[in-house]
């Protein structure tokens, strides 16, 4: 998950008070405009989650062992780069760089500080997007021989997310790219039945004010009438002390520049992810902060992350925006939030990672699916709740012995996790779920040299990586699993001193520092 929010750059100002009191019909909401001043005291939670009363925890889980049959050999797919970015870093060129390639360059370095977004995959894992800066969005088989495109975004693109709830067996897909310049692009794409692949920008659309700076795509669905449904976020200031927040906006994108802004909402740090869980409804996910809309403030728990609930209410008479009607959140089991992204094949639910630590002072990964409830009725509170909780023995032991972690990655149905770093010939790590085995196994993937990961994306057939030479792909094999642990024989032999087997086993059994 990103850990670092976009630089902040000037904000249009915001409509005064008495403005907004006398106007007849009150303003659409508008993206970019300077966030509400908020109150002294942070927002009570709705509530906090817990683990359902059904869970049972995993059976005695050994270690990862390494396994190289894991992975399959790494092949190589050549992408187009931009071509300011690779001018202004060529070091033979007698002259310093243009400023349009100072831009770029910067704008290329703040994405590889926010690996999120920059890669996904698409039919399956069949196909790879790629956020190619100024050069738009590569598109690329990952098969020999395979098809590979740009789709110019009119910007310089930063991150993508895959629309979910695009039906099935129609042999297409929708992105959402979202750009330096505030810029926020929907791409069509197709894939014939014998390989191929042809992609064309649907639409552009501008919904914030000047100076917009980085935004960065969260989550889409595909709505009624053909709307893309997008969350983005981008770094904003709070009121007139000049604080770093990030707003996040909700989009209705159509054809063209057609574009409504469904809801504006603010908090301390950028989402970890996000889901619409229907039409009106979508969850964020933080870690420590909550989100609130316009005149509200934001919700604080420092010690686990939390979850947004947002309910949007009817659309305006004048059909330019669509209210908050319920903004609430909650507090996740302690631990730190590690990962979150939409779930199931329509993402009608959000998916978390969690590095929680257990009494006796193991730690462990635990895989949650939040389930947002409808529309609220008359009389009945707004809830989220937890549908399914998983435990990952091991996984966060994993993520806590890493220095330069980038990203934790599951596979769609969950049977694989990776863990990507930025260097080192090892920086991306493939973990098997151990599904109560004993034993799990692991892998890692060999890159040449010493390449930066920009992006890395976790299939259930494979792993991609995103370097600056290209994308790397290696499959995975779900069937392999390592040597079962060798049998020790019991034996009768007395300890030294005469100590009490026994005795001693319940002694360390009682010990909580294991």
């Amino acid at each position: 998950a990103s850990r670092a929010a976009a630089p902040r750059r000037a904000l249009a100002p915001a409509m005064t008070a008495e403005a907004a009191a006398a106007s007849a019909v009150p303003p659409p909401p508008e993206l970019g405009g300077a966030p509400p001043a908020g109150a002294a005291r942070p927002r009570p939670l709705a509530g906090r989650l817990h683990a359902p009363a059904c869970f049972q925890e995993t059976p005695y889980f050994e270690a990862y062992k390494h396994c190289p049959e894991l992975l399959g050999p790494l092949e190589r797919f050549a992408l187009p780069a931009s071509e300011a970015v690779a001018a202004a870093n060529d070091s033979s060129r007698p002259f310093a760089p243009t400023p349009r390639e100072q831009v770029a360059v910067a704008a290329s370095r703040r994405a590889a500080v926010s690996p999120k977004g920059q890669l996904v995959l698409l039919f399956d894992g069949a196909v790879a997007a790629v956020a190619s800066g100024d050069a738009g969005v590569a598109i690329c088989e990952l098969v020999p021989g395979g098809a590979s495109l740009l789709v110019d975004c009119q910007g310089h693109v930063l991150s993508l997310c895959v629309v979910a709830a695009v039906p099935r067996g129609t042999d297409e897909a929708l992105l959402v790219a979202s750009t330096a310049n505030g810029a926020i692009a929907t791409i069509i794409l197709a894939r014939g039945p014998a390989g191929g692949v042809v992609a064309r920008l649907r639409g552009c659309a501008e919904p914030f004010q000047s100076f917009a700076g980085d935004v960065w795509a969260l989550a889409a669905q595909l709505g009624e009438g053909g709307e893309v449904r997008a969350l983005v976020h981008r770094a904003a200031a709070l009121g007139v002390d000049g604080r770093a927040a990030v707003e996040v906006g909700a989009l209705a994108l159509g054809e063209g520049t057609a574009c409504r802004v469904l809801a504006r909402l603010w908090g301390s740090r950028p989402p970890a992810g996000a889901s619409w869980c229907g039409e009106r409804r979508f969850l964020l996910a933080a870690e420590g902060t909550g989100f609130a809309s316009e005149g509200s403030t934001w919700a604080v728990e420092e010690d686990t992350g939390l979850v947004t609930g947002v309910w949007l209410g009817a659309a305006s008479a004048d059909g330019n925006g669509e209210s908050c009607e319920q903004v609430s959140s909650w507090a996740l089991p302690h631990g730190e939030l590690l990962a979150a992204w939409p779930h199931g094949p329509t993402g009608q639910s959000l998916a978390l990672l969690l590095a929680s630590r257990r009494t006796r002072g193991a730690a462990t990964g635990v895989k949650l699916t939040l389930l947002v409830a409808p529309a609220p009725a008359e009389e009945a509170e707004p809830d989220v709740s937890i549908e399914c909780w998983e435990e990952v023995p091991g996984l966060a032991a994993c993520v806590s012995v890493r220095a330069e972690l980038r990203g934790v990655l599951a596979s769609p149905a969950g049977h694989f996790f990776a863990l990507a770093e930025a260097h080192g010939a090892n920086a991306v790590n493939v973990f098997r779920h151990p599904e109560g085995s004993a034993r799990a196994a692991t892998a890692a993937c060999r890159l040449p040299g010493d390449e930066e990961v920009l992006g890395a994306a976790l299939a259930e057939a494979a792993v991609v990586v995103l370097t600056h030479s290209g994308l790397l792909r290696a499959s995975l094999d779900a069937s392999v699993q390592p040597a079962a642990p060798r049998a020790i024989a019991a034996t009768d032999a007395k300890l030294p001193m005469g100590i009490d087997r026994e005795a001693l086993l319940r002694m360390l059994d009682m010990r909580g520092d294991d």
